[in-house]
């Protein structure tokens, strides 16, 4: 049974044995509600069940080892956001419903060992949608059971929307996070019928300063390290020991996760917590700040990471897919480009994120925002011509490993050629020369590929300390010698 109603307002230590006591059928004063529920339950071995104890998390603690030490042949079952932390309490903490992680293959025949897919085909069907397992649907099914976190009640209240806009239209709407007005049951508790209301509970128990905290930590997308969490939310009027307090206090109430990588433990707001603490914050200068300081922090950490070039378990450790790096980038490089004033933060963003994508071999995303990169610049102007080079160059040899010898990655590496020529760059000459002459050898044009590799011959590469002009010189040996 649940002995709290739907208010959020705390309840007192005394008035939690009240609640108890009244829901058990007891009557007593306040005063005397221990000794009276410690007497109802002595009489045989018993297990009480305590719901949604987070509202009154020190109340529930002391009336739990009040009973168990006046009633050693009782349980204690309570469900709660936060552990109690009361003596002989064993946590087990309820994680979201399993969703195929990176690499499964989904099929017919193995959707169902995924609970998070089988909630939602289950509460589809019961709304009258034949939605079936059919392998042209799984994927899609797949991403919208991760856009909702494998939180059970997200599936549920999203399957409600099948009816109206159908599989693929549903997952473009959570994507584009769209509010749509919940469907639940209308027999369920107030805030059990949409997420929004679920959502303003635990909002509602949150202290100012842990409110405050959880606005600001919906400007990162997906994961963030602690490091970052501090350089972008610990500002007035929070300190960084107030940042602290309030990541540990979310991560205690199961509003922040935690995934301990490699490189350190990462946090994360699930998407459905994100979109209402976005929902919250003020458009205008905390969103503005808070942007701004997410650029600015990763352009800082990029500045940093390029002594690494060259070295991939370094690289990896700031980019690769362990670290969370790589959304917060992406988050930043559109705000920034959006922006007139801050597309110069946008450039320096890209140029730093490019040779570590390379480097990486994540070349769908090199090229994406090498393009990008270029676009920016012609409507920049009196940008540097190093960019455009730099840009055209991640450009072409990304699409050229991506997609073969495309016209569009010839295009984008003689503009880096013709730019590097103007600027005398012998080391970035090479670099695009070698990558021309594998464009005419995919092509299947000998002759070409032979100019390039003359061209390459010719050039006089003295390596020095830098990344590139080594890596210019050994693709230049490597290029002239086959």
């Amino acid at each position: 049974f649940q002995i709290l109603d739907d208010r959020v307002v705390p309840f007192d230590d005394q008035a939690v044995a009240a609640e108890c006591a009244l829901a058990l059928g007891l009557r007593c004063r306040p005063e005397t509600a221990v000794a009276s529920i410690v007497t109802f339950l002595k009489a045989e071995p018993a297990l009480l069940v305590l719901d949604c104890c987070e509202r009154a998390v020190a109340g529930v603690a002391l009336l739990a080892e009040s009973l168990i030490d006046e009633v050693p042949q009782l349980a204690v079952l309570t469900t709660s956001r936060e552990a109690l932390r009361a003596r002989h309490e064993e946590v087990i903490r309820l994680p979201p419903l399993s969703l195929p992680e990176d690499g499964d293959v989904l099929s017919a025949a193995t959707a169902g060992d995924y609970a998070a897919i089988r909630l939602f085909i289950e509460r589809a069907r019961s709304l009258g949608v034949n939605l079936s397992a059919d392998e042209s649907e799984l994927p899609t099914l797949a991403r919208l059971c991760s856009k909702l976190d494998g939180i059970p009640l997200a599936i549920e209240l999203a399957a409600g929307h099948l009816i109206a806009f159908g599989l693929q239209d549903l997952v473009t709407i959570l994507e584009r996070r769209l509010t749509l007005v919940d469907v639940g049951r209308r027999t369920a508790e107030q805030r059990h019928q949409t997420m929004h209301a679920t959502l303003d509970w635990s909002y509602g128990l949150l202290s100012d300063i842990e409110r405050l905290f959880l606005l600001r930590l919906s400007v990162f997308e997906g994961a963030a390290t602690l490091r970052a969490i501090i350089a972008v939310t610990a500002f007035a009027p929070l300190s960084e020991a107030d940042v602290l307090q309030s990541l540990a206090r979310l991560v205690d109430k199961s509003l922040v996760t935690t995934r301990h990588l490699p490189t350190g433990a990462a946090y994360r707001l699930l998407d459905t917590t994100r979109a209402y603490a976005m929902g919250r914050v003020e458009e205008g200068t905390e969103s503005a700040v808070l942007s701004r300081k997410l650029a600015a922090h990763l352009l800082d950490e990029l500045t940093s990471s390029r002594r690494i070039e060259g070295i991939t378990t370094l690289a990896e450790a700031w980019l690769g897919e362990s670290c969370p790096n790589l959304a917060n980038l992406r988050v930043a490089i559109s705000w920034a480009s959006s922006s007139e004033p801050e597309a110069p933060m946008a450039l320096d963003l890209i140029a730093g994120a490019t040779p570590l994508l390379m480097q990486l071999s994540m070349l769908a995303e090199c090229e994406r925002l090498a393009a990008q990169g270029r676009r920016l610049l012609r409507a920049v102007p009196q940008t540097s011509s190093e960019l455009e080079m730099r840009f055209s160059v991640f450009e072409g040899t990304a699409a050229l490993g991506t997609r073969g010898p495309a016209e569009d990655a010839r295009a984008a590496l003689e503009d880096g050629l013709r730019v590097a020529k103007d600027r005398a760059d012998i080391h970035y000459q090479g670099l695009i020369l070698s990558g021309l002459y594998w464009f005419w050898i995919y092509r299947g044009e000998p002759t070409k590929a032979i100019e390039c590799a003359t061209a390459i011959g010719t050039i006089d590469v003295v390596p020095d300390a830098s990344a590139t002009s080594i890596c210019a010189h050994y693709v230049a040996i490597a290029t002239t010698q086959m």
